[in-house]
């Protein structure tokens, strides 16, 4: 009898072992999923921070290369020329973000996305004013051809080119100057509150050294 007993303590005790062993290879298997997903959430963090960087130095360049020249001229949409803005977007990748619903910061992944929204649209009206101002050129060289007139007045430009193509190269760069100051603005912002969250959420996360971005403000820009 003392040998059944001590085969099924033996057995329960074997049993118990593995279900011991099992549990704590599964809250092990648990921590390191959790350390994964912090690691991983800080790095996307610190890429949100690069991208933000990245496209604030766009628009920077921008405004001081092209736009800051004529900021104050009352033909600006006409002696601005047609510029190209070089190199791919970085994608903003918000997917990755949805963790700062659990934040102080909540409402920042809405602010991202209007933000990304916002430069966009600024490389898409830059893209589109180049044509039609490279149009209203053409046609206005063409004109000039055939009239021997190759000064005008900026009435006379606007006959020239049409009142249509005058209004849009008028509305365009309007909109490229507002937006770009605007989005600069923004993405000072965002960027100070993605910093916020790495800071508070993720203090181990190595953050870029950057000046301070007052350093380089908007009234430095156009």
């Amino acid at each position: 009898m003392n040998e059944w007993v001590q085969l099924g303590l033996g057995a329960i005790g074997a049993g118990s072992g593995t279900a011991f062993g099992a549990w704590a290879a599964f809250r092990i298997e648990r921590a390191d999923k959790r350390a994964r997903e912090h690691v991983a959430r800080g790095e996307a963090l610190r890429r949100c921070m690069f991208v933000l960087l990245a496209r604030r130095t766009v628009l920077m360049n921008i405004s001081r290369q092209h736009l800051s020249h004529f900021a104050d001229h009352p033909l600006r949409h006409i002696t601005l020329q047609p510029f190209f803005v070089a190199g791919d977007e970085l994608p903003l990748e918000l997917d990755a973000l949805l963790f700062i619903f659990d934040s102080a910061e909540a409402n920042l992944l809405n602010r991202l996305q209007v933000h990304s929204r916002r430069y966009r649209t600024i490389l898409w009206a830059i893209e589109f004013r180049n044509r039609v101002h490279l149009e209203g050129q053409e046609i206005a060289a063409q004109l000039a051809s055939a009239t021997g007139e190759t000064e005008g007045t900026a009435e006379q430009f606007r006959m020239l080119v049409g009142p249509h193509r005058w209004a849009q190269l008028k509305d365009l760069t309007d909109s490229i100057y507002e937006s770009v100051t605007a989005a600069i603005e923004e993405i000072d912002s965002d960027y100070r509150a993605v910093e916020a969250v790495a800071v508070a959420m993720f203090p181990e996360v190595k953050l870029f050294k950057v000046r301070e971005l007052a350093a380089q403000s908007i009234g430095d820009a156009v």
